[in-house]
């Protein structure tokens, strides 16, 4: 099989596709399950960390359903690569398709803060127990603005700078016999 034609590719792509829906149902379900767990079978009085621990998983399970409806995947090769989808959800035009990966991208960098917010909030409660404080009441809302906040630059930042223009698409002509 010759790795210049398209065609060779669309066998891995089916692949990503198979292992998004796996991740999307064992997301799915195992996250359930610890929201479930988390909300009624914890007896002891966790503060703000029960609350991040439902957040967590359901932001999960919504970045599991964003990639099971648009199946992205990211061709590189040499110095360009390029984010796409090989699905038109619901018949969206190509310019919703990449308004929604670049929110795909976002959500991702979400998931990612909110690993360090949970970490810091373990750091404290380990060793400086006094600043907690920062988690209670309305100081919690801040640590998800902060979280959103990275969301926000990494899908705009997806989108105002990763878009295929001319320069990208003669390099792809250029170099690979693509686009």
């Amino acid at each position: 099989m010759s790795f210049n034609t398209p065609q060779s590719f669309l066998h891995y792509v089916r692949y990503a596709q198979t292992v998004a829906q796996l991740g999307f149902f064992s997301t799915t379900f195992f996250c359930f399950i610890l929201v479930f767990l988390t909300m009624f079978g914890v007896k002891r009085n966790f503060g703000s960390y029960k609350y991040l621990l439902i957040l967590f998983p359901m932001v999960g399970i919504f970045f599991a359903t964003i990639e099971l409806l648009l199946y992205p995947n990211v061709y590189s090769h040499n110095a360009g690569y390029v984010f796409y989808s090989t699905s038109r959800p619901f018949n969206m035009s190509q310019d919703v398709v990449t308004w929604f990966l670049a929110f795909y991208t976002g959500v991702y960098a979400s998931t990612i803060s909110m690993l360090s917010v949970q970490f810091l909030y373990r750091y404290w409660a380990i060793f400086k127990e006094t600043k907690l404080r920062f988690f209670k009441g309305w100081k919690f809302l801040i640590w998800i603005a902060y979280s959103l906040s990275f969301g926000f630059q990494y899908a705009f930042g997806i989108y105002y700078f990763d878009k295929i223009d001319d320069y990208a698409k003669n390099y792809f002509r250029f170099n690979n016999n693509l686009i």
